[in-house]
């Protein structure tokens, strides 16, 4: 599970999101309009499940058959690139639609001029794959005043700020704050382990969520010393919580 879902109000779950996408296809009966309503009111991820609702449903039906309500707006921008990227929308069109004849074709389908032909396969159940399977979330340290979701919230972390645990692996959450180009930079070094440095931008793209994470050390105590420098800027680390794993 995501850190910032342990012990904490979170509405990010591949789970239960993908239910309510099934839900809204399910009862939308491939209108858009109430298949995007459905998908919204079942909560949770309610940004994200309405828009994985509407492409499954837009590949089922073709881009003609998307009502001009939710399409008339795509020709303004159709060829303006996307933020940090040379790619604009005519262009990830074609992009997506290549990728998918190709994908045919190394499925032993055919692509010819005007038509395409995939090849039907039998459903295979793949093995289970699980990150971290013997891992499990012991306890979590809170530092956010409200005891709200973990997002901003929480205490200003000194320079150099120490934490004693018991368990085998560990998450710290902390949000750099500041003016945009400021950047925070933190050594970090758990007992004896070589000392590891990363960067904590203030920017909103290039932001760190997880100060640090470590997730394969020996069962028993340890202790986690975390060293600040910004002295070259006004910004601060602001300390959500913390995440200890057994």
């Amino acid at each position: 599970m995501d850190p910032k879902g342990i012990q904490g109000p979170f509405n990010i779950d591949a789970k239960i999101n993908a239910a309510w996408v099934v839900l809204a296809l399910l009862y939308g009966k491939g209108d858009f309009a109430q298949t995007l309503d459905i998908a919204t009111r079942a909560g949770d991820d309610a940004d994200c499940n309405p828009a994985t609702a509407a492409g499954i449903l837009g590949a089922m039906q073709g881009y003609n058959a998307i009502p001009q309500k939710w399409s008339k707006g795509l020709a303004a921008i159709d060829n303006k690139p996307f933020p940090f990227t040379t790619l604009t929308l005519n262009e990830v069109y074609e992009l997506s639609y290549q990728h998918a004849l190709a994908n045919i074709e190394q499925q032993n389908g055919v692509v010819s001029d005007n038509s395409v032909t995939i090849a039907v396969q039998p459903p295979v159940t793949q093995p289970l794959e699980q990150s971290f399977a013997d891992l499990k979330p012991a306890y979590k340290e809170r530092y956010d005043p409200f005891f709200l979701a973990d997002y901003q919230g929480g205490i200003t972390m000194p320079d150099t700020f120490q934490y004693r645990f018991d368990g085998r692996g560990i998450t710290v959450i902390a949000d750099a704050l500041g003016k945009d180009g400021d950047v925070i930079t933190a050594t970090i070094k758990i007992d004896d382990k070589p000392a590891k440095t990363v960067t904590a931008p203030v920017n909103y793209l290039t932001r760190r969520f997880f100060l640090n994470w470590d997730f394969d050390l020996a069962p028993g105590n340890h202790t986690m010393t975390i060293t600040l420098d910004n002295h070259n800027t006004d910004a601060t680390l602001l300390l959500n919580s913390i995440a200890v794993y057994q």
